[in-house]
């Protein structure tokens, strides 16, 4: 079960078992591997705080900064300044992309529709720039987003390249990446001259253990699922 899955499960159960349904209710999520050194309640109190005390925010996104890692967020924000849209243009000022710690109402979550795995981070920001929740007539839905720093962060680190136990930072950036280019197609933005042949997969050397020479390749495909918005369902 990958987070973006986990994360519509929860969502599931409390509309539909636990009936909850006002969609000023905040559900909060945080990441589960930050050292805890770094986690304080601000994590908690500040992102719900924002929601609560501006009726017009829908969503609260905590922002950081890292003193070690962020290299798949640099790359990111690098692909979102090439992409001539406005929306899109805007998530540059985030101060961090891919920060899996969000707060939002109902409302907003049940109008999200969600990617299985690493690409729910990035969905959810091109959900926002390009106004695909429609959080309130004739505003973008971005108006509706804030961002709340809490200081400085480091979690658990992922290897530099997979293998065939654990997924390294090379096939969550291909995830990312294959999330923000479905999303820009299916906008419009983007288009390849050649139809795609087959779901695109990454082909990673897997090392020897003592010689560090490649004795294999593995095989791992890079899109995730997308489950539809609990709205429609």
């Amino acid at each position: 079960l990958g987070k973006g899955a986990a994360m519509r499960a929860f969502l599931y159960h409390l509309v539909v078992t636990e009936n909850v349904t006002h969609p000023r209710t905040v559900v909060a999520f945080i990441d589960a591997d930050i050292r805890p050194p770094y986690f304080h309640p601000r994590w908690v109190v500040d992102p719900v705080g924002a929601i609560l005390w501006f009726h017009t925010v829908e969503a609260a996104k905590i922002v950081y900064q890292r003193p070690r890692g962020g290299r798949l967020n640099a790359m990111l924000r690098s692909l979102l300044a090439l992409c001539p849209h406005a929306g899109v243009q805007a998530l540059q000022k985030l101060a961090y992309l891919l920060s899996g710690e969000i707060a939002g109402t109902l409302k907003f979550w049940s109008r999200l529709p969600f990617k299985t795995g690493f690409g729910v981070e990035t969905l959810t920001l091109l959900s926002f720039a390009l106004d695909h929740l429609g959080l309130a007539p004739g505003t973008p839905d971005l108006e509706h987003l804030v961002q709340v720093y809490v200081g400085r962060m480091d979690h658990r680190h992922a290897p530099l390249t997979s293998t065939p136990g654990k997924r390294g930072l090379d096939q969550m950036a291909g995830t990312v990446f294959y999330t923000l280019m479905e999303s820009l197609m299916a906008a419009g933005l983007l288009r390849w001259r050649l139809p795609a042949l087959a779901p695109p997969r990454l082909s990673i050397p897997v090392p020897d253990g003592e010689s560090g020479e490649p004795l294999a390749w593995m095989d791992v495909p890079l899109a995730d699922v997308t489950l539809p918005p609990l709205a429609t369902c």
